[in-house]
């Protein structure tokens, strides 16, 4: 999951929505995502180990990106606040750099469920242990392509009955987020694809799996 969600770190920066590069271009404000997700940047949250200073010298701020599936906030470097007549939030790069500013301490809240009870409520369905090879296919839609591997388990009646082929995955973020039924408690993870975030387990509806891979 860490990998998956890691993908929407650039998007609440406020260079890439004046640029036009965010999915979240015309959605501030909005209902994007379900009511149980809530995000924030959080570098003094007690399981993140960021610097509590950005690339410019600013102490960095905590600042709610989503608040009950609503973004409602962005990040600034002290450029960015100029030009939008903001504050800087402490999320700018070292300078010189093309992007502006992002957040890298992402923390989403999580939830009462673990991986045992998503698995006993789950008639059918599919446990992913891991993905990999990420990469994004429709920025605007944030639609991701990847592959899973090291575990693919098929759940039927609420049971892991054997393991299953890979497969790759077309699935777009913001529609994923819309659909989380179960959210485990929010841990310190990291992996290939994004940089270490505070993220739960989720159990996800209709995830879009394409087709199945050759190993």
């Amino acid at each position: 999951m860490l990998d998956l969600v890691g993908f929407l770190f650039y998007d609440f920066a406020a260079t890439a929505l004046e640029d036009k590069r965010s999915c979240l271009n015309d959605r501030m404000g909005k209902q994007l995502f379900g009511q149980n997700i809530t995000i924030n940047d959080d570098v003094y949250h007690p399981l993140q180990q960021g610097a509590p200073f950005d690339g410019e010298g600013l102490p960095r701020q905590r600042v709610l990106l989503v608040d009950r599936g609503i973004p409602g906030n962005l990040v600034y470097s002290r450029a960015a606040a100029k030009a939008g007549r903001k504050q800087p939030t402490g999320h700018g790069f070292a300078l010189p750099n093309e992007f502006g500013e992002a957040p890298v301490n992402l923390v989403f809240d999580g939830g009462d469920s673990s991986i045992e009870k998503m698995v006993t409520s789950t008639k059918r369905g599919l446990l992913v242990t891991r993905l990999w090879y990420i990469r994004e296919v429709d920025p605007y839609q944030k639609v991701m392509t990847g592959m899973t591997r090291d575990g693919l388990f098929l759940v039927e009646n609420g049971r892991v009955t054997g393991a299953v082929r890979n497969f790759r995955f077309n699935q777009s973020l913001i529609e994923m987020l819309k659909n989380v039924d179960l959210l485990g408690s929010a841990v310190r993870a990291t992996g290939e694809e994004a940089f270490e975030m505070v993220v739960p387990a989720m159990k996800v509806r209709d995830f879009h799996f394409s087709e199945v891979t050759k190993f």
